[in-house]
């Protein structure tokens, strides 16, 4: 072979690498872009669900039946993506207080309106034994208890004092609700 044609050779050869090598810059520099916008999508979504909102949350473990109030409730910011239309807002606190929960919440659990009684109560008088007709009701023989707030009728006794001392023109059994049509006019 020539010295001439082993130069060209050597050139083609150089070019051809030097070709190879800028394509692989360009391709490898294209996916590294292509990677990279992939991953910052990626992590912006991943960031995106870890945005906080406030809720409110119990602050202690509440036991069934506990009722709402400011020192039984919390606001505190949890990830966005854990936040549902069925929480409560801190704006809901005056909303909830003096209802009941329905079941046990741990400290720190975010509370929802499916927590929550729906129907407000109502404190009423039941009779704490079986009372006869003509008795003279003491304040052993009835006890308060909170009810759904829909059930009683302008007929229950709320009160312990209407009813104390006064005698009975009908009979009442253990756990019947207190009513003023078992009292005279």
């Amino acid at each position: 072979m020539s010295d001439d044609t082993e130069k060209l050779l050597l050139d083609g050869v150089k070019r051809g690498f030097l070709i190879g090598v800028s394509v692989l810059v360009v391709l490898g520099g294209l996916g590294f872009f292509a990677a990279r916008a992939l991953v910052t999508k990626t992590h912006d979504m991943v960031r995106a669900g870890w945005t906080l909102t406030p809720v409110l949350v119990a602050k202690t473990d509440l036991n069934k039946g506990a009722e709402l109030t400011a020192e039984t409730l919390e606001p505190r910011a949890i990830p966005s993506v854990l936040v549902t239309a069925n929480s409560l807002q801190p704006s809901d606190a005056a909303k909830v207080a003096g209802q009941r929960i329905k079941h046990a919440l741990y400290a720190g659990a975010p509370i929802r309106w499916s927590d929550v009684r729906s129907t407000p109560l109502k404190t009423v008088l039941f009779a704490t034994r079986d009372i006869v007709d003509g008795a003279r009701l003491t304040a052993a023989d009835v006890e308060e208890r909170s009810i759904a707030a829909d059930i009683p009728n302008a007929s229950w006794v709320v009160d312990k004092r209407d009813v104390i001392g006064r005698v009975t023109v009908a009979p009442f059994l253990r756990g019947d609700p207190i009513l003023t049509t078992h009292f005279a006019p």
